[in-house]
This record gives structure tokens, sequence and C-alpha cells, in this order.
């Protein structure tokens, strides 16, 4: 599962990725996986900030954004 993270940044995007994760794997495994899922994310662009917030809301995802230093854009289908 690959996104391609392309276009104006927004909020959108946080909610995508974790419309995503809770869609794909169970509870038990989604913090194992999601460390994977956002690998395997295509990030292009700059950080936008009500985006990130949104990501670091969750500690688990703010783990993974700060170990990554994603930068974020609109999810669309590769």
């Amino acid at each position: 599962m690959v996104l391609c993270l392309r276009g104006s940044p927004t909020i959108k995007t946080a909610q995508a990725i974790n419309h995503q994760w809770e869609q794909h794997f169970d509870p038990q495994e989604l913090a194992d996986r999601k460390c994977q899922f956002f690998e395997e994310l295509d990030f292009k662009g700059e950080v936008i900030a009500e985006t990130y917030q949104l990501l670091m809301a969750h500690k688990d995802t703010k783990k993974i954004a700060v170990g990554t230093g994603c930068r974020l854009m609109n999810a669309e289908p590769c």
C-alpha cells in the first residue's frame, strides 16, 4: 500500500493516513505497522502546521513523524 502525496498541503492528509491505518490493521498490529506504512509513503513538499499538529496529536504518530521528518502533502492514489 503506497500513497503518493502531491498538491496543496491539507489537514485531509492526516485524516487519509489515519483512515488507511484503521482500515487495514487491527488495533493490536496498528502500532507495529505504522512505521512501515509511513516509510512506504512518498512525501513531497513542505510541512504544513495544521496537518503536522494533527499527526502529532497521536503519540504513536508523533514518534513516527518526528523520527522520519516527514513532509506532508495531499494524498492522491499513484
